[in-house]
């Protein structure tokens, strides 16, 4: 309980030096504090931003892997069902591989 009473009371604290400090701020630098407020949440929306594009890359990197690798899977199978390759690239059958019988 004690924790609890002592994290509510430094928050009230750190909210009302934030307050303070900002209208000292604004009366020294001569600025609006709404106009400091606007930057602060510009600044804020374009982190926002940021973050989404990060998001989307990370999620469009993920799905472009997940197609190459079941292209390679159907590759894979296709040169399966077609024959081995020899080693000129060309792809022959079982049946041309295998040694002849003398």
């Amino acid at each position: 309980m004690k924790v609890l009473i002592g994290f509510i009371a430094g928050a009230i604290v750190g909210f009302g030096i934030g307050v303070a400090s900002s209208v000292v701020y604004s009366g020294q630098s001569g600025q609006d504090l709404r106009e400091v407020y606007k930057g602060v949440r510009k600044n804020v929306e374009l982190e926002q931003f940021g973050q989404e594009v990060r998001t989307n890359v990370a999620q469009a990197q993920a799905d472009v892997q997940a197609n190459v690798a079941e292209v390679q899977a159907q590759i894979g199978k296709v040169a399966q069902t077609r024959g081995k390759a020899s080693d000129n690239g060309s792809v022959m059958s079982e049946e041309t591989t295998a040694a002849p019988n003398t």
